[in-house]
Formats: C-alpha cells, structure tokens, sequence
C-alpha cells in the first residue's frame, strides 16, 4: 500500500466580492501533492497558497480554473520558498497551510462558486 492520501475541501459559495483566505493545521506529517481550482464562471481569480509563517511560501498567486474546468497545479507549479518545483513539499505535523484567493485577479471579473481541492499523502 503507497500511503493515506488526504483530500482537504474548499468552498466559496456565491460571486465573491473580495478576497478570500483560509489556513487549515496538519494532523500528521504529509506531502502536499497537489492542489485544483475552479471557478464556475469566467474569472480572473488567483490562487496563493503558503504557511502560517510565509504567505506564498508553497505557491505564488497564479490564476485558477474557469467556467467548472478546474486547474490542476503540481510540484513544478509550486515556486515558494518552501517548494523547489522539483519534489513535492513535505510538511511536518502541525504545518498551518494558508490559502487566498483574490477574487478578480487585479481588478478583472470576480470569481463565483470557487472550489479548491488539496491532495496530500501521508508521510
């Protein structure tokens, strides 16, 4: 058997009227795998993704998927310090991941019916 994999599930319901963030603790030592992102309508939202200590420590803010056609982004997508774009990140027990979602990018359409998805492996 490979290992648990942990999903971790957001939601943001509605037409966003700013920006959104979020920050979850792991209860176990994982590695962060990937994470997908999707509007339901045409946005211009972006997805940011770091630690309690470092804002866009795993991932700097890049633009997520629109109209239900979610984006995946993998360890070659994460450009943070805590991240080398070649292997997935491991976190330790305790790790605080942070999320924001700009809603409208810089001043372009806001995003509605966000849906993020983590996918972490255990160990």
């Amino acid at each position: 058997m490979d290992g648990l994999r942990f999903p971790v599930t957001i939601h943001l319901h509605g037409t966003l009227a700013a920006d959104a963030q979020g920050a979850f603790a792991l209860p176990i030592g994982m590695t962060f795998e990937s994470v997908c992102a999707c509007a339901s309508n045409d946005s211009d939202a972006k997805l940011q993704l770091g630690l309690g200590d470092d804002a866009d420590g795993l991932m700097t803010a890049k633009a997520i998927g629109d109209s239900l056609a979610p984006k995946m982004f993998v360890k070659t997508d994460f450009d943070g310090v805590a991240a080398d774009a070649k292997n997935p990140p491991h976190l330790d027990k305790g790790a605080v991941v942070t999320w924001k979602v700009d809603f409208d990018g810089a001043g372009g359409t806001a995003a509605a019916d966000v849906s993020i998805l983590f996918s972490f492996l255990e160990g």
